[in-house]
């Protein structure tokens, strides 16, 4: 089975961004046995400049696993609503999975 590496995706108000960051690093701690690798947290920046203003203002934010088994999701999700993160955000967690493509024939 291919590598699969989930991205999530979400909305975060400059007023809330302190609570949600550190829920966010209390879910990575409950989430750590789940993956091989680190979890990664990683605010919109904008293009131009390479910068962003997450700590203050609006913005999104989106967490990084790499090298998951299937189930994740599931138990990622359950942990991020148990620790109230759900309840932080502006339109709730996108989740995406992808695999790496297999190499040209």
């Amino acid at each position: 089975m291919a590598a699969m590496h989930c991205y999530v995706y979400y909305r975060v108000a400059g007023a809330q961004a302190s609570a949600a960051r550190a829920l966010v690093d209390a879910l990575f701690q409950r989430m750590a046995a789940g993956s091989s690798a680190t979890p990664r947290l990683q605010i919109r920046c904008d293009p131009v400049t390479g910068e962003h203003d997450g700590a203050t203002s609006d913005a999104t934010w989106m967490e990084l696993y790499p090298d998951v088994s299937p189930g994740f999701v599931e138990q990622l999700e359950q942990q991020a609503a148990q620790l109230g993160l759900t309840q932080l955000l502006e339109g709730g967690r996108h989740v995406e999975c992808f695999c790496d493509a297999p190499p040209c024939a």
